[in-house]
């Protein structure tokens, strides 16, 4: 697990986070040599794990359990999606696409890879004993029973509720230091006018000391081109001074959500591994 996650942050230091991302390999020659050896070394170990586990007798079954042609429709969405084409056709450079897929597919295979180890490098017994002590206290996937949700249920998803408030609003207090950055600073622009009962503004007299992309000057009147929903939203959480904690607190309903929507269409179970994923996902994007 530990190379696995070592990998992943490796392959997301190689990329650009700019825009379009984009694998790029111009750190120092002696950090690219380190992360290239980290990568060698998550593959080493995948494929030792697969060999003396015999793992590659589960694959197969693991694959027919999900099903063959989700599972092939999955891997072939992945392989499409893993490369955006589009910093290549701005710059007229349909090899470097190829190139940037090319490097993708190495990635995804070598996550893959590291998966399926990790799957396999799982102790029967200790997960055995561990689903046993936890369906004490929880209730697990197809363990439903007509007693009801015990009170350690009813916490599941309000703790990672508040988990993922508490951890999304200290990014954007802390870390991005309550400051719109790129396109967040049209969103609150707009948000401001909207608040203040306006549709438009007067020009300033010297517009272009105010030029960006997505504000239009057009003739008496000035605007943001962006859809008004979400400045909206904000312009309502500005009112009390929560425009910065939106997002988080939006983050942390939609957890909330989709517990209840997954416990009502499956079971109790399956809604708290939905709430933990989805907590994973909003920690890392907020």
């Amino acid at each position: 697990m530990a190379a696995f996650f070592i990998g992943l942050a490796t392959q997301q230091a190689l990329r650009d986070p700019i825009w379009f991302q984009h694998v790029r390999m111009r750190p120092s020659l002696i950090v690219l040599a380190g992360m290239a050896a980290a990568l060698g070394a998550q593959a080493l170990l995948a494929m030792s794990v697969l060999w003396t586990r015999k793992a590659w007798r589960y694959v197969w079954p693991l694959l027919r359990g999900f099903g063959l042609l989700p599972s092939f429709a999955a891997l072939a969405f992945l392989l499409i999606i893993s490369a955006s084409m589009m910093q290549q056709i701005s710059l007229n450079d349909p090899a470097s696409y190829v190139r940037q897929l090319a490097i993708s597919w190495v990635f995804l295979g070598l996550n893959l890879l590291s998966f399926f180890a990790l799957l396999a490098a799982m102790p029967e017994a200790g997960l055995t004993n561990l689903r046993a002590s936890l369906s004490k206290r929880f209730t697990l996937p197809g363990t439903e029973t007509a007693d009801g949700p015990t009170e350690a249920d009813r916490m599941v998803p309000r703790l990672f509720a508040l988990g993922v408030v508490v951890l999304c609003g200290l990014i954007a207090i802390v870390a991005l230091e309550a400051l719109p950055h790129l396109d967040d600073v049209i969103y609150l622009f707009q948000a401001r006018y909207l608040a203040d009962g306006q549709l438009t503004l007067p020009v300033p007299p010297v517009s272009e000391a105010f030029d960006h992309y997505l504000i239009e000057d057009e003739g008496a009147r000035w605007y943001a081109t962006t859809f008004p929903g979400w400045p909206a939203a904000l312009a309502l959480a500005q009112t009390v001074g929560l425009e910065f904690w939106l997002t988080p607190i939006l983050a942390g309903l939609s957890v909330l959500f989709l517990h209840r929507i997954v416990s009502d269409v499956i079971d109790r179970g399956t809604a708290h591994i939905a709430a933990v994923l989805l907590d994973c996902l909003r920690k890392t994007g907020p």
